[in-house]
Formats: C-alpha cells, structure tokens, sequence
C-alpha cells in the first residue's frame, strides 16, 4: 500500500462524511466535523 494513497483516501473519506453529517444531522454539527475534516485536508 502505498502512503500518498491511503493519505488522499482517508481524505476523501473525511469529506464524504462531513456531507453526510450535514445532510443528516444538520448544520449544527458542522463546528465539530469541519475541524476533522480541514485537518484531514491538511495531511493530505
């Protein structure tokens, strides 16, 4: 397995997730996913 890959798929994983979330369970959830997910961003 290659690094680059599994970094850039946990990234995608994360912004799957973070829609999910909002679509589910609303935009008040989003000041706990997007911090997840701009850190993910960030590794990537």
């Amino acid at each position: 397995m290659n690094a680059p890959t599994v970094v850039e798929f946990a990234g995608r994983v994360a912004e799957v997730m973070t829609i999910l979330v909002e679509l589910f369970a609303g935009r008040d959830h989003r000041t706990v996913v997007s911090p997840v997910a701009l850190v993910a961003r960030d590794g990537a």
